[in-house]
Parts: C-alpha cells; structure tokens; sequence
C-alpha cells in the first residue's frame, strides 16, 4: 500500500496539467490497489476523496455515465458518515455533470444546496466557498444574467486570493479569471475580456508553466476575443497555440481538442473561408461523435456551426438540414422551451428570411422571443437580441412601424445594461439606419449609422469587420441619394479594411466589388462597372462551385451593366446564365429566379419580341403565385404588365383575362387601395373599347369614376380625365349627346381646376368639336375647333405638330361647307408646320398635299392641283410601295388633274 500516496500524487499533477484520462487512470489504479488488498486500513473519507477525484476526472471527459456512478459512490460514503462537506463537494460534481449536459437550472439547483451546506459548516471565506461561488457565477454567465455572475465570480476570486501559494488555488483564479474575461466577452467590453484572459494565462504559466488545459483555455478566450474584434490573424494564432498544447498533453481524440478545432472554423468563418472553416468544423465534429456520441449538446453546436457556414455560402438546404438536426438534439434533452432550442429557432429562422419565406421566419423569431422573455425576462441581453431578429423579419416584410418598435426595444434594453459605449449598442444604431432606409429617410438612417460607425471606431481597431460594413450602409445610403462621388468614397473604405482583414481573394472582398460594380453603373461609368463586377467573378469561381447563387448575382449585374448600354444581346446572355444557376434549385429562392425573367422578358420587349417577353413573363407569374409571401406587390405590376404587353399584340381577350386578374388581386388585400382598383377598372375598359364593345368599356370606366370621386371629390383632375374617357367610348358607340355630356363635364372640370388656357381646354374643345361634326353641326364645330387652336396657338411654338393638326381638321370644316380659300390658307399652314417637323418625305406631309390638291380642285385651279397630287404621289411611291392603295389614290387624282389641265388650255 506504500505506492498509494505515490499514484495520487501522479494523478494529481496529471489532473492539474489538464491530463485527465491519465489522471483517471492514476486514481483507479489507486482504487484497484486497496480493493485488491482487502485493506481494512482505508478509512471512508480516503475512499471518497479517492472516488470524488475519478468522478471529477470522467465528467472532465464527458463520459457522465461513469462520473454519476462514482458520484452515487461518494454520496453514499457522505452519507454514511454523515459528512456535510463531502455530501456538498458531490453535489458539486452532480452540478457540473447537469452543467455540462446544458441542463443549466438543475447545475444551479446543486450548486446552491452545496453553498448552503458549505456555510453552514466552513467559515464563509474557505476555499470550498470560493468554488461554490465560481460555479455558480459560471452559470449565471451561461443563463445571460452576467451582472450576477460578475458579482458571483468577483466574491469567488478575492476569496481565492487570499491563498497565493497552493498550486490548486493558483489554478482556480486562473479559472476565474477566464470566465470573468468570457462574461466581459459576452457583454461587448472586449478590453475588460482581454485583461481578464491576460490575467488567467499569466497566473496558469506561473502555477504549473506552459503545458496545461488551463493555459490552453486562455490561449482559446483570447482566441474568440480576437475574432470579435475582427483580429482573425491573431485569434488563428492564439487557437494554434491552444491546439498544439492540447495535442502534447492530451492528444488529437479529445474533446479539449475537438473544441479548438471547433473555434478555429469560428475564425474562419468570420474570415469568409467557408471551405476552410466547414473543414475545422468537421474535424471537431468526427472527434465529438467517436467519443460521445451523437446525441449530445456538444455536437448540436457543431452542426450548428456547420450549418452557418452552409448558410453563409447560400446553401439554403444543407444549412436548415444542418441547423435542424441541431434543434432535434437540443430538443430531446434540454426540452423545445430551452435557451438552446431558442437559439435553434433564432438560426432557422435566418435561414427562412433569407429564402424571402418571412411568415415562417417571423414565427420562429418570435419563439424564439418568448422562450427567452418568459426565461429571462424584458432586461436581459438575449431577449434583446431577439427583439432585433423579429425587428428585422418586419423590416423585410415591409412593416416599418412594428421594425422600428423591436429596435428601439432592444437598443433599450442594451442601454440600460451596457451603456452607449458598446458594439451591441453600435448594432443597434445600425438596425435603426436600416429601417429609416427602407422607409427613404436617408437622411436619419445616415446619422444613425454614422452613430453606430463612431462607437465601432471608439472600440475595436480600425480594421475590423463591423466598421467595413458600416461604411459600406453609409455607401448604400448616399447611392440612394444620387451622391456616387460620397459613395465610392465609403465603398473602397469598406474594400481596404476588407484586404487588410481577408486578402484579395476573399469573397467579402468579392461583394464589395460587385456593390462597387453597380454605383458606377448608376454614374454611367460602365467600363469601371464592368470591370469591378469582373474581379468580382473571377474571385467567386476560384471560391465557390459555378452553380453558386452567388455567381448567379454577378451574371445577373453584369447583364443589368450591358442592358444600360443598350448591348442587348450581352445583357441577354448574362441574364439567361444568372437564370441557368437559379433553375438548378428553384426552391432556394424563387423569387430570384423569377426578376430574372422579367428582366429578360425587358430585353425581349426592348428588342421589339413582345410575344416572347409574354412567355418569359407568365414563367415569372406562375412562381410568384406560389409565392408564400401575404402580398406580393409585383404581382399587381405583373399582371398590368403582361395586359398590356397582350393589348400591343392585339390579343384583347388574354389581355382582359390578365386585367381581371389584377383586378381580382387589387380587392383581395388587407387594405384595399381604391386607386389601384380603379386602375384596374380603366384597363378593363381600355380592351373592351379596343374590341369595339362601347358598353362594356363605359361600365368599366364609370366603376373607375365612381372611385376616384370618393377618393378625390367631384372635380379632381382625375375625374376630368375619365369623363374625357367615357365621352371618347360613346361618341366612338355614336351617342353623340352622351358623349358631348361627358366632354363638357371634363371641361368645366379643367376650366375650375386652370383656367381658361390650358392645353387640357384645349383637347376638351377639340374633342367636342368632333362631336358636333358627327353631329353635322359645322357652326359649332368650327366654334370648338377655333377654340382650340387659340389656346395652342398661345401656349405652343408656332411650328409644334398639334397646331398642324388643329388646323387640318378645321381646315377640313372649311372644305366641308365649301369654304375652299379658307381651307387652302389653313392646309398650307399645316403644310409647312409638317414640312418644318417631319420633313419633305412623310406620309403626313404626303396626306396633306393631297387635301390641298383636292382644295385648288374645287378652286377650278387645277394645275394647281396637279402640282400638289404629284407632290403626294411621289412620296406615296418612295415611301409606301408602288402597289399601294395610297399610290393608286394618288395616281388616279394625278390622271384626271392633268385631263381637266389640258382641256382647259385647249379652250383658251
């Protein structure tokens, strides 16, 4: 039994180095050693401290099975000899097995009956209070509650440094401090957390020199601090230290190790290496599974992390497959209502929202939201940061009021408990300048970025992520105003800290191209566009599989940079290989795929293939008509689209079906627009006159007048324009005086609404003048038209195309009633306002010398008329073919102006 106090010892300093399946080994051989002797001579409390020290090591080791089974032993011996202190140190063991197991209310529950048994036989200032007192500050920092657990942990460390000298203190204030430095973390106070990890990892080094877990653990805190901070160089660095320790004292099949592994894919990740970082993730998660099987805390957050990375890379999918799995695990031992299971929810959610499935998002957000309010409360950090997930799924639903409340609850809430000067509060700033941009107040959303910029710059250095991203809001921010100069200028701010931080070939780098790409685009500089959203390309095809929607995005610039120049046929090729990848999983985000089509459907009609355009149209109809979103406001413009592409192809019963459609759409939302519906109303009576089908087409537009007067009133300019409309159908049905009611009612809405000249009195008069000629009232006619002409003669250049039109229809009056001179004068006038606009060879110039022939025919002055029906036929031929109707006109008026020529100079 001598080698007893020995195997101890061995095990004790492997225990302290972080060696504990070594340790473990140690301390059964020392068990095995006196069971085997049958020793009466070990007294019970020797036997437990034996026990409690195997316990510690196998739930150290996750293997929980194992260290309950020791713990069930020691509680006994305790028991037994009914030793308080013993009975508190077990329950201290039954709290880390609940800790660790993310059972956190339970570990509490522990913990705080062994304080209570501690107290009630140790002076309040003892070692084993001060452990007591760190445990339960420890969870405390897991539950959110970090005010109580710094004032935990606090008491636990000046109780622990009153005994400087005993290693195994030494290494409690290493841990305190580490975990003070983790709750700092947690609360944004990243110089606090770095002194703190300064603090454990010099007083570790000093206890038992470099090879340890515990200054492996300060190497892993500095690690996560540096990658907030945006310092990934330096946080790979401190992570490859911890790594490489680990794997001295502890090896590679370790979940010491698994858990370094898992931070390095944090770091990467930030750095935008997904790749790199699915691979750390991986690893860790190999190791997790081999040791502890699946069904655990620890892979769930693996596969969470795996999951994020999926989702960063746009592979919707496997990240909500990923992410999933996640809460099924958490769900089974934590329960659906956990903390955990809240950050589950929280992170589907984002997948969701980025699938534009925002119903589903929102739900899971507000869960999320509840769990965490009825667990923790309005005040607590977590609740606020669900305020912020449900605050931006309303912004991206439109509902800018309810956003804006989340927000401004979470900037509370972050204020009261961390003050201005922290990243959280920054965040915040950040969310508001969002919300106020969606709502076009570019001006508040600037300076509440440019608030979130100046804490962000006050806190971390220069080069850091947060700040790139704020100078790229303020970027977006002046695009939007038209100021390209002040955005360029915030945009490659943004894209040298992105260098700095990632490199060249980084796809954050890579978006800030591509942003870059668009603002010169808006400037017209389509070469620097062109060439930004090229570098852009060549990054994300070394990055990232072709089929990426990534990719797909930069085709689909690069295609919206050759459309503005007009390259049609370019613009068209990016835009079918952005769709090309979309069509490859349509579910991801269909929205996408679908402003693809309407935009190649743009290029088609551009390039005059309207029918086409209708094609590529319908395919994005029928994908935003399974749309999940509540209201879809492209919709409504699609439907009008597609109408009136329908309506130019002449094919009025597809287009009355589309009409309909919208119409139907327009009286099915929440909130009825009267405006939108009436707009509906006057298409539809737009293809019913097209077909000729006068009363339908007055039913539709009188629905639209009947709308638009309770809207605006009896004598709004829109009124006067739809009285003009049923005049139109009904003069067009022949009834004349219905139409003449309608025309006068449109012009004395005019008259009131501008006076006597303007040129809306004008088109009035002219309209009416129309109907009195139908009507055969030239008197009156001719009093309108004259009317008209005034006014445009008074408000027009005197060679403006509508004076050339007013004076051939009066013209026209004139000849009618045999006033020929005054016909002539008139043609001649339109005549040359033609000639001045269109030039000699026009079909309306051409229409006009043959009014005039026919005028100096009626004259008798035929060679008069002559000269001018020639003039006419020559055109006609040029321009409408020789075997035209026009050029037959033509010809048989020359032929008899040039009979009644000769006959009259054989006379004379």
């Amino acid at each position: 039994m001598t080698e007893l106090p020995r195997l101890r010892q061995d095990g004790d300093l492997q225990y302290y180095r972080g060696s504990y399946r070594i340790a473990s080994i140690k301390y059964q051989q020392v068990i095995q050693a006196y069971q085997n002797d049958n020793s009466d001579n070990i007294q019970d409390e020797e036997r437990y401290d034996d026990f409690i020290r195997l316990s510690d090591c196998f739930c150290k080791l996750y293997n929980y099975q194992q260290a309950l089974k020791y713990c069930d032993i020691c509680h006994s011996i305790a028991v037994k000899l009914h030793d308080k202190l013993r009975t508190s140190r077990s329950n201290d063991i039954y709290g880390d097995v609940k800790r660790m197991q993310g059972r956190y209310q339970q570990a509490m529950d522990y913990y705080q009956q062994s304080l209570k048994t501690k107290l009630e036989v140790l002076d309040d200032h003892g070692i084993e209070i001060g452990i007591s007192y760190y445990q339960i500050g420890r969870i405390y920092s897991l539950q959110g509650k970090y005010n109580d657990a710094l004032l935990y942990l606090q008491q636990s460390l000046d109780i622990m440094r009153e005994d400087m000298v005993r290693v195994v203190n030494k290494l409690n204030i290493g841990k305190i401090y580490n975990e003070i430095g983790l709750v700092y973390c947690s609360q944004g106070k990243y110089k606090d957390c770095i002194f703190a990890h300064e603090q454990s990892l010099k007083v570790y080094r000093d206890a038992v020199g470099e090879n340890c877990v515990g200054v492996c653990e300060s190497f892993n805190n500095l690690g996560l601090v540096y990658d907030l901070q945006g310092n990934y160089d330096e946080a790979i660095d401190m992570h490859q230290n911890s790594i490489q320790i680990k794997l001295n004292i502890i090896g590679e099949n370790s979940m010491e190790v698994a858990e370094s592994y898992y931070n390095m894919g944090i770091v990467y990740r930030s750095k935008g290496k997904y790749n790199d970082a699915k691979t750390w993730f991986e690893k860790c998660l190999r190791i997790q599974t081999d040791l502890i099987g699946e069904d655990n805390i620890y892979v769930a957050k693996t596969l969470n992390g795996i999951g994020h990375v999926h989702l960063r890379m746009d592979n919707y999918e496997d990240a909500s497959l990923n992410l999933n799995k996640s809460l099924k695990i958490v769900s089974e031992i934590l329960g659906e209502n956990s903390l955990e299971a809240a950050s589950c929810y929280n992170n589907i959610g984002l997948v969701y929202n980025l699938q534009g499935n925002y119903d589903k998002a929102l739900s899971l957000q507000e869960r999320a939201l509840n769990i965490r309010r009825e667990t923790l409360g309005d005040n607590h950090l977590l609740t606020a940061g669900s305020y912020s997930n449900v605050g931006t799924i309303l912004n991206y639903k439109e509902n800018y009021a309810d956003a804006l409340l989340m927000y401004q609850k979470c900037l509370k809430v972050e204020l009261d408990i961390l003050g201005e000067s922290s990243l959280n509060v920054a965040s915040s700033y950040g969310d508001l300048a969002l919300v106020y941009y969606s709502q076009d107040k570019i001006d508040d959303a600037i300076e509440m970025q440019q608030k979130c910029l100046s804490i962000q710059q006050d806190l971390v250095k220069e080069n850091n992520e947060d700040v790139a991203i704020s100078f790229q809001n303020i970027s977006a921010m002046y695009e939007s105003q038209g100021k390209y100069d002040l955005a360029l200028s915030m945009s490659f701010k943004a894209l040298d800290i992105r260098k700095k931080l990632f490199g060249c070939d980084n796809l954050k780098v890579a978006t800030l191209y591509k942003k870059i790409g668009m603002i010169y685009n808006s400037q017209g500089n389509f070469d620097d566009a062109t060439e930004m959203q090229q570098k852009c390309l060549d990054i994300e095809l070394e990055c990232l599989d072709e089929s990426s929607f990534v990719i797909a995005t930069t085709y689909n610039n690069i295609g919206i940079i050759y459309q503005s120049q007009e390259n049609y046929f370019d613009a068209l090729t990016y835009f079918r290989k952005a769709l090309d990848i979309r069509l490859r999983s349509l579910s991801e985000n269909p929205i996408e795929t679908s402003d693809l089509y309407e935009r190649i459907a743009t290029i088609l009609e551009l390039q005059g293939k309207s029918s086409e355009a209708v094609i590529e149209l319908l395919k994005s109809l029928e994908i935003r008509q399974k749309s999940t979103k509540e209201y879809d406001e492209s919709l409504s413009v699609l439907y009008e689209r597609i109408g009136n592409l329908y309506r130019s192809l002449t094919q009025y019963d597809d287009a009355l079906s589309m009409f309909n459609s919208y119409l139907t759409f327009e009286l099915n939302r929440k909130e009825v627009d009267p405006i939108a519906v009436a707009k509906a109303h006057n298409s539809i009576g737009n293809i019913y006159e097209l077909e000729n089908n006068y009363e339908e087409a007055v039913k539709a537009y009188q629905k639209e007048l009947h709308l638009y007067i309770d809207k605006e009133g009896q004598e709004s300019l829109n009124v006067g324009i739809i009285y003009n409309d049923i005049g139109l159908a009904c003069y067009a049905n022949f009834k004349f005086d219905e139409a003449l009611d309608c025309f006068n009612k449109a012009l004395n809405i005019n008259l009131k609404l501008f006076g006597n000249h303007h040129l809306n009195i004008a088109k009035c008069y002219s309209n009416m003048g129309d109907v009195y000629m139908s009507k055969e009232d030239c008197e009156n006619a001719l009093a309108m038209y004259k009317k008209c002409l005034n006014i445009q003669l008074d408000l027009l250049e005197e060679s403006d195309l509508a004076i050339s039109e007013t004076c051939n229809i009066i013209a026209g009056v004139y000849f009618s009633i045999g006033k020929y001179h005054e016909a002539g004068v008139l043609f001649e006038e339109c005549l040359n306002i033609q000639i001045e606009n269109l030039g000699e060879e026009n079909l309306q110039v051409a229409t006009t010398y043959f009014c005039l022939g026919n005028t100096y025919m009626a004259l008798d002055e035929f060679d008069s008329a002559l000269y001018y029906h020639k003039r006419c036929l020559s055109i006609r031929r040029n321009l409408a073919g020789i075997l035209s109707p026009e050029v037959a006109q033509s010809l048989r008026m020359v032929h008899t102006m040039a009979g009644r020529s000769r006959r009259n100079c054989s006379v004379m």
